[in-house]
């Protein structure tokens, strides 16, 4: 019951920083995101763990307004690792400083499919293919920049979620872009 394998999730956020309401800086945060789940054979009894198809997909927006329009660093998407373009690591994709360190962006979005077959009780083989995009703001978005990264993976569902072991490839590389990336997590489907 902690690892489901069908299903869909659907998740909408909205904020808001005002100095109306006492804060240093003022944005509007949008995001969305959605995960579905669909088993390619029925669960049984007997068999609980069958093959089953995942995809997800993310977009959000922050819009920085007020006098100065300054966004913190740490209200910025960041991207990369387990949880979004698994051919970089955690927070490694996208705009970077002078020195390559990742400063996050203000619009993104990313799509994400997977296979996932099981080949002894819960361990199960993944496939998968990664595309998503980050962009300092609206105006500096760049669809060149666009990371597709294939990978392949392993799945250890327990009962108290599951261990992630996946490798993600960077088809195509800009400036700084590592070759792949490994990434490596805990916790559950939804």
């Amino acid at each position: 019951p902690l690892a489901p394998n069908s299903g869909f999730l659907l998740d909408y956020e909205a904020g808001l920083a005002s100095r109306a309401f006492g804060s240093g800086v003022e944005f509007l945060h949008l995001e969305a995101s959605a995960a579905w789940f669909v088993p390619l054979t029925k669960p049984t009894p007997q068999r609980q763990f069958v093959p089953f198809l995942h995809f997800r997909h993310a977009a959000g927006w922050i819009l920085p307004h007020g006098d100065d329009a300054f966004l913190p660093a740490p209200e910025r998407f960041y991207m990369g690792g387990q949880e979004s373009v698994r051919s970089f690591l955690f927070d490694g994709m996208g705009p970077r400083d002078e020195g390559g360190n990742p400063t996050g962006g203000e619009l993104f979005w990313f799509l994400s499919g997977e296979l996932q077959y099981p080949v002894f009780g819960p361990l199960h083989v993944v496939g998968f293919l990664d595309v998503g995009n980050l962009a300092a703001s609206p105006a500096d978005y760049d669809p060149g920049a666009t990371a597709f990264a294939p990978g392949a993976g392993l799945r250890l569902y327990t009962p108290i979620g599951a261990i992630l072991l996946d490798y993600g490839y960077n088809l195509v590389r800009n400036d700084g872009d590592p070759v792949g990336a490994w990434s490596f997590g805990f916790g559950f489907s939804f």
